[in-house]
């Protein structure tokens, strides 16, 4: 996409000139050296010579600043927190038969649980059919794309709600991972002292008819080391779940297991298209 097909001149130009103001100040201020500015240009263009490090560094920067910027009135017309997109979504994830599953019929890892519903954020009213593409590092924190023991699309899927807007599908609880740092964004993170980790979490992308879509994140666990110090600046409090530990033998019994389980509860709640249409 061009940036003169998202912004008009007037406004590009408006911000064109403020970052030239916000950069000359910047420098002023901080009384950026000829040798620093020489540096900062070599690093620069480092990365512009490797796919995806200038788009990796806008992330972990501003993305989080941005994403918050452009849902801004769906959050407050009570829709889902949104969040980040990521770098790992792929377009084609299969649509999964039911009962729904990420990953494989032996994936390693313990056994999750997720489930909830999907419902109209202005009135509360359960959405049938609303689709769910979902996608999460594995157990061992790598995307299927990263690891060759991963079958093409293994931890993504799409799954549908019910009638009453329900859903539930089984995963693994995911590994935390970090992000590429073999490059020089990484290598600027460890100059300050910066860890590369994300928190464990599982990506949404919500859609249904008549509604402004949602991208979001569940983040996994309260207790999880990196959730306060996130890399990427993405985690949102409101977004955090304590998966619950099922041991009872009953319930294993039920859910055709024999190791403990767990489980975790997120309902999504999707904006009306004409309600946003109207602010």
């Amino acid at each position: 996409m061009q940036i003169e097909q998202v912004a008009s001149e007037e406004r590009l130009r408006s911000i064109y000139l403020d970052l030239v103001h916000t950069l000359r100040d910047f420098v002023r201020r901080h009384r950026i050296t000829e040798p620093e500015y020489r540096a900062a240009l070599e690093f620069i263009g480092e990365m512009a010579r490797i796919p995806y490090e200038i788009p990796l560094w806008f992330d972990l920067v501003i993305g989080r600043v941005v994403d918050d910027i452009t849902h801004e009135e769906y959050n407050r017309l009570g829709g889902t927190a949104s969040n980040i997109l990521g770098p790992y979504y792929l377009e084609g994830a299969p649509e999964r038969p039911r009962p729904y599953r990420l990953g494989r019929e032996d994936e390693p890892g313990e056994v999750l649980f997720v489930s909830g519903r999907v419902l109209d954020a202005t009135t509360g009213a359960p959405l049938a059919g609303a689709l769910l593409d979902v996608w999460q590092a594995a157990a061992n924190g790598l995307y299927d794309h990263q690891d060759p023991q991963q079958p093409p699309f293994n931890m993504r899927g799409k799954f549908r709600t019910d009638e009453e807007g329900r859903y539930e599908f089984r995963t693994v609880i995911p590994g935390n991972y970090t992000i590429p740092h073999d490059g020089p964004t990484g290598r600027f993170l460890t100059v300050l002292g910066q860890h590369y980790w994300r928190p464990k979490h599982i990506h949404f992308k919500v859609t249904h008819e008549g509604y402004q879509p949602l991208v979001t994140q569940l983040y996994l666990g309260s207790d999880d080391p990196y959730l306060a110090t996130d890399v990427a600046a993405a985690t949102k409090d409101e977004l955090v779940v304590d998966p619950v530990r099922h041991d009872d033998p009953a319930e294993l019994a039920q859910r055709g297991l024999d190791r403990p389980f767990y489980t975790a509860t997120f309902d999504i709640r999707l904006v009306p298209a004409q309600v946003m249409a109207k602010t």
